[in-house]
């Protein structure tokens, strides 16, 4: 879906830096920035997000203007960016661009110890491949609204709900969706009080039970705990990433996804089904092992499938 912050803008950024020289022709492509990388624990899984897009948008109708951000937070020209994306890890900084809060101007500018516009060119629309905080959080979606610029995926209430899974299944569980049994805590409180979360764990939640950073992706940081002597590992794990910890029950269930697309009047996908090639789909099945099967569609019941689309539209 996309977000259509202002129906006329433009973006400025340094002059000779675009994939195509950057020069004054007339443009009849749809010029699409896609922003990757970050400062977030998921850098490398971006990296391999954005070349996946980039390689299967059609040429014919969007240009590319694709930007990188750095471990550290810095966002690079589209030349720079471009020598970047078959890598699994940034090199060079190369020459840092960054984009304005400013709704008059929306503007992509060269850091040459001043922000300073060199050049205007029109973009279209912004489009974050970005992979956990400061990216599908709300963070990125925040600036985008601030300098007044069109892109695609949710706005920033959608964003910061859907990354923090203890306030998203509370929010499901309000509205009357199906969710199996969890409760969050504070790494502070696990700091403090490991015995009685422990102890909360083995008694609302029981075992087998999933242990999980509440804000993170890419199931970083994820353990499936059998045995009571592998909880406490389990939520240090995850309190490494992040500052809240969630459990939540284990159940035996097939992995179904469906997708979403608009605002006013949203359409389901058909269902996919997701076959771990491990004991369930974490990092490594997912971005290394390879062995994880992806089923499109899933091999449903026709009942089923109308039930999921109606289930993800609620969502």
């Amino acid at each position: 879906m996309e977000r259509r912050a202002a129906s006329q803008w433009k973006a400025t950024y340094q002059a000779g830096i675009l994939p195509n020289g950057g020069g004054g022709m007339a443009m009849t492509k749809l010029r699409v920035a896609v922003i990757f990388g970050g400062r977030s624990g998921e850098h490398e899984v971006s990296l391999r997000s954005a070349a996946s897009i980039i390689r299967a948008m059609d040429k014919s109708k969007y240009e590319i203007i694709p930007i990188a951000i750095t471990k550290e937070g810095r966002w690079l020209s589209p030349t720079d960016s471009t020598k970047l994306l078959p890598q699994d890890v940034l090199r060079d900084l190369g020459q840092p661009v960054a984009l304005l809060p400013d709704p008059t101007t929306a503007a992509l500018v060269r850091f040459d110890g001043e922000f300073r516009a060199i050049r205007q060119e029109k973009v279209d629309v912004f489009f974050p491949v970005l992979h956990g905080p400061y990216g599908e959080d709300g963070t990125i979606q925040g600036l985008f609204e601030m300098a007044n610029v069109p892109y695609v995926g949710c706005g920033v209430l959608a964003s910061a709900l859907g990354m923090d899974k203890d306030v998203m299944k509370r929010l499901f569980r309000e509205a009357g969706l199906p969710v199996v049994r969890f409760f969050a805590f504070r790494r502070t409180e696990w700091e403090r009080s490991p015995r009685a979360i422990l102890r909360r764990a083995l008694r609302e939640i029981g075992l087998p039970c999933f242990v999980k950073p509440a804000s993170l992706g890419s199931s970083v940081g994820i353990s499936k705990v059998k045995r009571s002597a592998q909880l406490a590992d389990a939520i240090a794990l995850a309190a490494k990433y992040d500052v809240k910890i969630m459990i939540e029950e284990a159940i035996t269930c097939r992995e179904i996804e469906v997708s979403v697309l608009g605002n006013e009047n949203p359409i389901a996908s058909v269902p996919g089904e997701i076959v771990p090639g491990a004991e369930f789909y974490d990092y490594a099945d997912k971005y290394i092992n390879d062995a994880a099967q992806l089923i499109i569609p899933a091999k449903l019941p026709k009942r089923l499938v109308r039930e999921f689309q109606r289930l993800a539209i609620r969502a």
